[in-house]
């Protein structure tokens, strides 16, 4: 077997009343009784790590506290052939091109056939795919199949390679819905009646986003040697070329000219066989050149524990130069914490320029917006407020459980 059950714990949706709107809490209520009789399977290709893992983490068994029946399964283990296709894959939307052989394809469409086989075993109303890996698992179906396909695309993708976009088109073709995060990420050429957009959210009551004083979000940084009684930025994600770390470094040590008591957080994950990450570390490495104020903790945090440096930190950043949503973003202003971020992607979308933090597009303007930040404390602790209360009304899991919900409801019909 391919999938295997993710087991989750328990969750009280109403313990969501008062943190939301009455109104999208009556919506979620209404949709919920009209699929309770539906089964449903939420399915991805990594069962411990993620944005997406964290996502269905929360979203699964809140839609079983509302008596959806719902399944989440996930791949445990991929042969190393098909990762790197799909590494591939997910370079090409990303807009980076590549030149797919037929051999590249086969392993491609012979595991997503794998993947289809075990799902058309069971009698599943609807199949919500979560990324690119399982994308063409639905065109292995038997036609018969009255099973409804969804895929929700968690990655940029505005800009896939041209030589891409028809075998996406062919892919995609037998899914009844597709979600992509904002408008501008629709893949060209797709019928425009089954599209809908929906962002990813945070879930507030997760204990990774759970509210915390900041007396004590003090006490878990200083177990990591962070001086509290100089101001330090942090810098929360996945290590790769995407996240520009060393950007983040070379923009650190120009403000640190004006500045000169500044710390800076880096809090990165990153598996032990990954030869790229490592050249970024060694490279951050080379270019903070000893300097101690520089805290690079690489697997050193635990995800419980990243809302405390979130919600310590003068400022947050998130200088990536491309980026599918950015959750980090939302965690941070959730925490009131303003945010300077890379004017790409889903940041821009999470990001009021000038009202909760910035948009940059250079290592120069994200320098000068951090000083500016520093130095005037009384305006970031407004733009923290402001990013709090715009992350409430706009960026919280129950508005993507409404959004899926009502998909789902007009797809039955």
């Amino acid at each position: 077997m391919l999938l295997h059950d993710v087991v989750v714990g328990k969750r009280d949706f109403q313990k969501f009343r008062g943190v939301i709107e009455n109104g999208l809490f009556d919506d979620i209520i209404r949709l919920s009784k009209k699929l309770r009789n539906k089964r449903v399977l939420y399915i991805n290709s990594n069962q411990n790590r993620g944005g997406v893992y964290e996502h269905l983490t929360s979203l699964v068994p809140l839609l079983r506290d509302l008596h959806i029946k719902i399944d989440w399964k996930a791949i445990t283990e991929v042969p190393a052939d098909f990762y790197e296709v799909t590494k591939l894959l997910y370079n090409g939307i990303q807009g980076i091109e590549h030149n797919f052989t037929l051999k590249e394809w086969k392993i491609y469409e012979d595991f997503n056939k794998r993947i289809a086989k075990e799902i058309e075993d069971d009698p599943w109303d609807f199949v919500l795919v979560q990324d690119h890996q399982m994308l063409g698992s639905s065109m292995q179906m038997n036609k018969k199949s009255r099973i409804k396909w969804i895929w929700q695309s968690h990655s940029e993708t505005h800009n896939p390679t041209k030589s891409l976009i028809k075998q996406l088109q062919k892919y995609l073709e037998p899914y009844e819905g597709i979600i992509f995060y904002f408008p501008e990420y629709v893949i060209p050429g797709l019928n425009s009646r089954r599209l809908t957009t929906s962002s990813i959210a945070i879930d507030p009551l997760s204990a990774k986003n759970k509210t915390i004083s900041i007396d004590e979000a003090k006490q878990v940084v200083k177990r990591f040697g962070i001086d509290l009684g100089r101001p330090f930025i942090t810098q929360v994600s996945r290590i790769d070329s995407w996240k520009d770390f060393p950007g983040v470094v070379d923009a650190w040590l120009l403000a640190k000219k004006q500045i000169p008591q500044l710390q800076l957080v880096l809090i990165g994950a990153v598996s032990l066989n990954n030869i790229h990450a490592k050249a970024i570390i060694e490279l951050i490495e080379k270019k903070a050149m000893g300097e101690k104020d520089l805290h690079l903790l690489v697997n050193q945090v635990e995800r419980k524990d990243i809302k405390a440096f979130q919600t310590a930190s003068n400022i947050v950043i998130q200088k990536s130069l491309r980026e599918g949503f950015g959750l980090t973003v939302s965690e941070a202003l959730w925490s009131g914490t303003p945010v300077i971020g890379g004017n790409v992607g889903g940041i821009k979308h999470q990001i009021v320029n000038g009202k909760c933090g910035y948009l940059v597009g250079s290592i120069e303007e994200c320098y000068r917006r951090i000083v500016e930040l520093i130095q005037n404390p009384n305006k970031a602790q407004e733009m923290g407020q402001f990013g709090r209360e715009y992350i409430r009304k706009n960026f919280l899991l129950p508005r993507l459980m409404r959004d899926e919900l009502k998909l789902m409801v007009e797809l039955m019909n």
